[in-house]
């Protein structure tokens, strides 16, 4: 496949957000494929994943130490912009969302996202005379 790139397309950090925004380059397309998370607190903490405006996910771990990896099956297309938000009260904790970034040939078309007609499988039937 030419023009694909592993990409960390997000990394945020409580306290401290190095890179909590990502808007996927104009003729892209970004595959995110992993949510990675860390962390010490005494409170549970949550972390938030939002794709154009719209919150997908929601991670709360347990409070004190833990630590894992969700994978994430979603699409953002040129322009859309990605977010990672941690919340955390005391102590340290931190995510990463990585994924895909590819060339985006056909470009997004308008109402994508939704799924084309298909032909009714059980077309009525019509009268035998």
């Amino acid at each position: 496949m030419a023009d694909v790139y592993s990409e960390r397309f997000l990394l945020a950090q409580k306290p401290g957000t190095p890179l909590v925004a990502y808007t996927v380059p104009p003729g892209r397309r970004a595959i995110l494929r992993s949510l990675t998370f860390s962390g010490y607190v005494t409170v549970s903490p949550v972390v938030w994943l939002r794709i154009a405006g719209v919150y997908i996910f929601a991670l709360i771990p347990p409070g004190a130490t833990f630590g894992g990896n969700t994978e994430l099956y979603q699409v953002v297309y040129e322009n859309e912009v990605m977010t990672l938000e941690c919340t955390a009260q005391s102590g340290d904790m931190g995510a990463s969302v990585s994924g895909y970034l590819l060339t985006d040939y056909a470009g997004r078309e308008a109402g994508a996202g939704q799924l084309p007609a298909l032909p009714d499988p059980h077309p009525p039937l019509e009268p035998d005379y």
